[in-house]
Protein backbone atom coordinates (compact mmCIF):
# COMPACT_ATOMS: atom_id res chain seq x y z
CA UNK A 1 0.00 0.00 0.00
CA UNK A 2 2.71 2.24 0.88
CA UNK A 3 4.57 1.43 -2.75
CA UNK A 4 1.44 2.32 -4.47
CA UNK A 5 0.90 6.09 -2.98
CA UNK A 6 4.75 6.90 -3.36
CA UNK A 7 4.29 5.88 -7.15
CA UNK A 8 1.21 7.95 -7.46
CA UNK A 9 2.82 10.86 -5.58
CA UNK A 10 5.95 10.52 -7.86
CA UNK A 11 4.04 10.16 -10.92
CA UNK A 12 1.61 13.47 -9.73
CA UNK A 13 4.68 15.00 -9.12
CA UNK A 14 6.20 14.35 -12.75
CA UNK A 15 3.05 15.30 -14.23
CA UNK A 16 2.87 18.79 -12.41
CA UNK A 17 6.52 19.45 -13.26
CA UNK A 18 6.42 18.76 -17.04
CA UNK A 19 3.10 20.85 -17.29
CA UNK A 20 4.78 23.68 -15.69
CA UNK A 21 8.21 23.04 -17.97
CA UNK A 22 5.42 23.00 -21.30
CA UNK A 23 3.67 26.26 -20.34
CA UNK A 24 6.44 28.41 -19.73
CA UNK A 25 8.05 26.68 -22.86
CA UNK A 26 4.88 27.85 -24.70
CA UNK A 27 4.70 31.82 -22.88
CA UNK A 28 8.56 32.04 -23.72
CA UNK A 29 7.95 31.55 -27.77
CA UNK A 30 5.25 33.65 -27.49
CA UNK A 31 7.13 36.33 -25.35
CA UNK A 32 10.59 35.94 -28.28
CA UNK A 33 9.11 34.72 -31.35
CA UNK A 34 7.69 36.92 -33.51
CA UNK A 35 5.53 34.78 -35.91
CA UNK A 36 2.12 34.03 -33.56
CA UNK A 37 1.68 30.32 -32.79
CA UNK A 38 -0.92 29.67 -35.51
CA UNK A 39 1.80 30.59 -38.47
CA UNK A 40 3.71 27.69 -36.98
CA UNK A 41 0.79 25.04 -37.28
CA UNK A 42 2.08 22.98 -40.62
CA UNK A 43 0.14 23.46 -43.72
CA UNK A 44 -1.14 20.23 -45.54
CA UNK A 45 1.57 18.56 -46.81
CA UNK A 46 2.15 18.75 -50.82
CA UNK A 47 2.37 15.55 -52.92
CA UNK A 48 5.50 14.75 -54.12
CA UNK A 49 6.09 14.46 -57.94
CA UNK A 50 5.84 11.35 -59.30
CA UNK A 51 8.97 9.12 -60.15
CA UNK A 52 8.61 8.58 -63.77
CA UNK A 53 10.27 5.10 -65.59
CA UNK A 54 13.12 6.24 -68.09
CA UNK A 55 12.88 6.20 -71.40
CA UNK A 56 13.94 7.18 -74.85
CA UNK A 57 11.12 8.06 -77.35
CA UNK A 58 12.74 7.79 -80.69
CA UNK A 59 12.64 6.25 -83.99
CA UNK A 60 14.58 3.56 -82.83
CA UNK A 61 12.88 2.21 -79.72
CA UNK A 62 9.39 2.94 -80.97
CA UNK A 63 8.82 2.18 -85.04
CA UNK A 64 11.84 0.30 -85.69
CA UNK A 65 11.59 -2.21 -82.98
CA UNK A 66 7.95 -2.22 -82.98
CA UNK A 67 7.25 -0.76 -79.72
CA UNK A 68 4.42 1.46 -80.80
CA UNK A 69 2.76 -1.17 -82.99
CA UNK A 70 3.15 -3.45 -80.38
CA UNK A 71 1.32 -1.84 -77.94
CA UNK A 72 -2.28 -2.71 -76.42
CA UNK A 73 -4.51 -1.12 -79.11
CA UNK A 74 -7.33 0.92 -77.87
CA UNK A 75 -10.84 0.12 -78.07
CA UNK A 76 -13.71 2.61 -78.17
CA UNK A 77 -14.48 2.51 -74.41
CA UNK A 78 -10.80 3.28 -73.80
CA UNK A 79 -11.13 5.82 -77.14
CA UNK A 80 -14.03 7.53 -74.63
CA UNK A 81 -12.53 6.87 -71.13
CA UNK A 82 -8.90 8.73 -72.11
CA UNK A 83 -10.56 11.64 -73.64
CA UNK A 84 -8.24 11.13 -77.03
CA UNK A 85 -10.38 14.00 -78.24
CA UNK A 86 -9.23 16.02 -75.91
CA UNK A 87 -5.57 14.87 -76.40
CA UNK A 88 -5.59 14.62 -80.22
CA UNK A 89 -7.23 17.70 -82.15
CA UNK A 90 -7.58 16.06 -84.98
CA UNK A 91 -9.32 12.65 -83.39
CA UNK A 92 -12.43 11.25 -84.91
CA UNK A 93 -13.45 7.61 -86.12
CA UNK A 94 -13.61 8.53 -89.57
CA UNK A 95 -9.61 9.43 -89.85
CA UNK A 96 -8.27 5.75 -89.63
CA UNK A 97 -5.73 6.35 -86.36
CA UNK A 98 -5.23 3.55 -84.23
CA UNK A 99 -4.58 4.43 -80.29
CA UNK A 100 -2.69 2.55 -78.15
CA UNK A 101 -1.39 2.74 -74.83
CA UNK A 102 2.00 2.75 -75.50
CA UNK A 103 3.35 1.91 -71.83
CA UNK A 104 2.76 3.28 -68.17
CA UNK A 105 5.12 5.28 -66.92
CA UNK A 106 3.59 6.14 -63.37
CA UNK A 107 0.75 4.24 -61.39
CA UNK A 108 0.32 6.07 -57.92
CA UNK A 109 -0.61 8.50 -55.56
CA UNK A 110 -3.74 9.01 -57.45
CA UNK A 111 -2.43 10.05 -60.74
CA UNK A 112 -1.54 7.83 -64.05
CA UNK A 113 1.33 9.01 -66.27
CA UNK A 114 0.48 6.86 -69.65
CA UNK A 115 2.09 7.19 -72.95
CA UNK A 116 -0.81 7.59 -75.64
CA UNK A 117 0.33 6.46 -79.21
CA UNK A 118 -1.34 8.04 -82.66
CA UNK A 119 -0.28 5.05 -85.58
CA UNK A 120 -1.23 6.28 -88.98
CA UNK A 121 0.74 5.10 -92.46
CA UNK A 122 2.45 8.47 -92.70
CA UNK A 123 2.59 9.68 -88.64
CA UNK A 124 2.80 8.48 -85.89
CA UNK A 125 2.64 10.79 -82.38
CA UNK A 126 2.95 9.92 -78.69
CA UNK A 127 1.60 11.82 -75.72
CA UNK A 128 2.32 11.74 -72.09
CA UNK A 129 -0.84 12.14 -70.64
CA UNK A 130 -2.10 12.82 -66.98
CA UNK A 131 -4.95 11.38 -65.28
CA UNK A 132 -6.82 11.34 -61.74
CA UNK A 133 -7.15 7.70 -60.24
CA UNK A 134 -11.05 8.49 -62.32
CA UNK A 135 -8.93 8.69 -65.42
CA UNK A 136 -9.86 12.58 -66.43
CA UNK A 137 -7.08 14.16 -68.04
CA UNK A 138 -5.40 16.56 -65.83
CA UNK A 139 -2.51 17.54 -68.37
CA UNK A 140 -0.67 16.00 -71.55
CA UNK A 141 2.14 16.65 -74.09
CA UNK A 142 3.67 15.61 -76.68
CA UNK A 143 6.74 13.72 -76.66
CA UNK A 144 7.14 11.92 -80.06
CA UNK A 145 6.70 12.89 -84.01
CA UNK A 146 7.52 11.37 -86.93
CA UNK A 147 6.04 11.83 -90.69
CA UNK A 148 6.66 9.82 -93.92
CA UNK A 149 8.12 13.23 -95.88
CA UNK A 150 10.75 13.41 -92.51
CA UNK A 151 10.65 17.00 -92.17
CA UNK A 152 9.86 17.41 -88.47
CA UNK A 153 10.41 15.40 -85.68
CA UNK A 154 10.00 15.35 -81.78
CA UNK A 155 11.91 12.67 -80.03
CA UNK A 156 11.96 12.48 -76.03
CA UNK A 157 14.26 11.14 -72.84
CA UNK A 158 12.71 11.24 -69.83
CA UNK A 159 14.93 10.67 -67.14
CA UNK A 160 15.37 11.10 -63.41
CA UNK A 161 11.66 12.85 -63.83
CA UNK A 162 12.81 15.23 -66.62
CA UNK A 163 11.36 15.62 -69.73
CA UNK A 164 14.00 16.51 -72.41
CA UNK A 165 11.94 17.30 -75.86
CA UNK A 166 14.33 18.47 -78.86
CA UNK A 167 12.49 18.88 -82.14
CA UNK A 168 13.90 19.03 -85.58
CA UNK A 169 12.33 20.97 -88.07
CA UNK A 170 13.22 21.35 -91.63
CA UNK A 171 10.45 22.47 -92.77
CA UNK A 172 11.15 25.96 -90.81
CA UNK A 173 14.03 27.52 -92.07
CA UNK A 174 14.22 30.12 -88.93
CA UNK A 175 13.86 27.37 -86.33
CA UNK A 176 15.84 24.02 -87.23
CA UNK A 177 16.39 22.44 -83.65
CA UNK A 178 15.06 22.89 -80.13
CA UNK A 179 15.93 21.62 -76.63
CA UNK A 180 13.00 22.26 -74.00
CA UNK A 181 13.02 20.81 -70.78
CA UNK A 182 9.84 19.77 -68.83
CA UNK A 183 8.79 18.72 -64.91
CA UNK A 184 5.79 16.75 -63.81
CA UNK A 185 4.52 18.32 -60.25
CA UNK A 186 2.82 16.69 -58.05
CA UNK A 187 -0.45 17.76 -59.13
CA UNK A 188 0.04 16.30 -62.53
CA UNK A 189 0.90 19.48 -63.95
CA UNK A 190 3.90 20.05 -67.11
CA UNK A 191 5.62 22.44 -66.57
CA UNK A 192 8.52 23.95 -68.92
CA UNK A 193 11.76 24.20 -66.36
Amino acid sequence: MIVHRIITISVAACLFISCNNIRESSSEIQKTDSVPLSAAVPSAPKMEPPILKDESLNEANLIVKKKLMASYTMDATDYRNFSIKKIDSSAGDENGFIYHIVDTLFLKQGLIVLLIGREYISENIIWLAVYNEEHQLIDRKQVYYDNAEGFLSVETTIKNNELTINTKNDFDEGNKNTTEKYWLTGAGKIIKL
